[in-house]
C-alpha cells in the first residue's frame, strides 16, 4: 500500500522546497514502485502561483488517512498565517502519522498549535521573527531539521531535500534512501543535527591574506597544519597571524581547522564503510581518539553514535 503524502500549498509557496521533496519521493517511487502516492492540496481547488511565478494545481483534500503532511512555506507566513489554512492544517495533521513544516511553514504549524509542547528549528533568517511571535515554542537554532515524532520542523531551502530523504529512510530503511541520494547525485546526506551553514561559508574573511589561508587549509587538510605553517602562508609572524585570524573569523586557527575536519569526516562516518581510524587519517586527525574528541566538542556526539544512527530499519505504514 503506497504511503499517502499531501503537500499543503498556499499562494506564494516556495517552489524549490516543494519540488525538492517531490523529486526525492519520485526517485523513491522509481526505485521501489508502490512506495508513495502524493498530491498537492489547498483550501480550495484551483491554480496557485508560487514564489517563482510557476502555477501549481491544488485540490481540496480527500478525507483519507495520511502518512505524511508537508506544510509548504511561503514568504508571507513570516508575518501572517491565514486562518483557513491553519484550520485545514489542523484537520490534515490529525489524519497524518507525521507532519513536516518546511521553512516558514513552521509559522503556520505554530499558529495552528501543532508545535505546542514540541521543539522546533527554523531558518536562521526567520529566527527572531519566530521567537517574537511564538515564545512558547522551544527553538533549537541552526539545525537543518528536527524530528519530534509526529511533528518535524525543517529550516527550508536545501534542507527540504535532506528531510525528505530522512523520511524515506524512516519509511523504508537506509538502503532505499541511499539509493535515492546516489540517483540524484547528492554528494553527501546531511542529518537534522547538521548546521545550516558550514564553517567555511560562515567564516567571514575580509582580506585576501586570510582567504588565502582558508583555501590553503582546505587544500592541505590531511597534513599537519601548525600555526607556524599557516603564518608563512599569510606572510605574518605566528603571533600576528593568530591575532589577525581570530579578529577576522572570531575563532582560533586550531578550532577552525578542527571544525572543518569534522565537517569533512562526518559524511564518511555516516555514509561509508571506512574504519574510523582511516577516516581520521583521511581528514588530518592524528588518530581516531583525536577525531572522537573533536566530534564531541563540535557536534556533541561520538562518530560511533552517528554511524549507528544510520543502521535503523523501516517503520510500518
Amino acid at each position: 500500500m503506497p504511503r499517502a503524502v499531501r503537500f499543503l500549498v498556499h499562494e506564494g509557496a516556495h517552489l524549490w522546497e516543494i519540488s525538492s521533496a517531490l523529486e526525492v519521493l519520485s526517485h523513491a517511487e522509481l526505485a521501489r514502485p508502490g512506495s508513495y502516492q502524493w498530491e498537492l492540496v489547498g483550501v480550495q481547488d484551483g491554480m496557485v502561483p508560487t514564489d517563482l511565478g510557476v502555477e501549481l494545481r491544488v485540490h481540496r483534500p480527500d478525507p483519507g488517512r495520511l502518512t505524511t503532511l508537508f506544510i509548504a512555506g511561503c514568504p508571507d507566513f513570516v508575518t501572517t498565517q491565514p486562518q483557513a489554512l491553519c484550520e485545514l492544517a489542523v484537520t490534515l495533521a490529525a489524519r497524518a502519522r507525521r507532519t513536516v513544516a518546511l521553512c516558514s511553514g513552521n509559522f503556520v504549524a505554530a499558529r495552528a498549535g501543532l508545535l505546542a509542547g514540541a521543539r522546533a528549528t527554523v531558518h536562521w533568517k526567520q529566527l527572531e521573527a519566530f521567537r517574537s511571535q511564538f515564545p512558547e515554542v522551544e527553538i533549537v537554532p541552526g539545525r537543518l531539521y528536527l524530528d519530534q515524532g509526529p511533528v518535524w520542523s525543517c529550516a527550508g531551502d536545501v534542507s527540504a531535500l535532506h528531510v525528505t530523504l530522512a523520511l524515506v529512510e524512516a519509511d523504508f530503511g537506509p538502503s532505499l534512501a541511499s539509493r535515492v541520494a546516489r540517483d540524484m547525485l547528492i554528494y553527501t546526506r546531511r542529518d537534522g543535527m547538521s548546521p545550516q551553514i558550514s564553517t567555511l561559508l560562515n567564516t567571514s574573511t575580509s582580506s585576501n591574506r586570510m582567504r588565502r589561508v582558508v583555501g590553503f587549509i582546505r587544500e592541505h587538510l590531511r597534513e599537519p597544519l601548525p600555526v607556524e605553517r599557516l603564518a608563512e602562508v599569510a606572510l605574518l609572524s605566528p603571533r600576528q597571524f593568530t591575532r589577525a585570524f581570530k579578529n577576522e573569523t572570531g575563532i582560533t586557527p586550531a578550532r577552525f581547522i578542527e571544525r572543518v575536519r569534522v565537517e569533512e569526516a562526518r559524511p564518511m562516518v555516516e555514509n561509508t564503510r571506512l574504519s574510523l581510524g582511516a577516516i581520521a587519517r583521511e581528514v588530518g586527525f592524528a588518530c581516531e581518539d583525536r577525531m572522537r574528541e573533536a566530534f564531541l566538542r563540535v557536534l556533541g556526539r561520538k562518530p560511533t553514535e552517528l554511524r549507528d544512527g544510520r543502521r535503523t530499519g523501516p517503520i510500518a505504514a
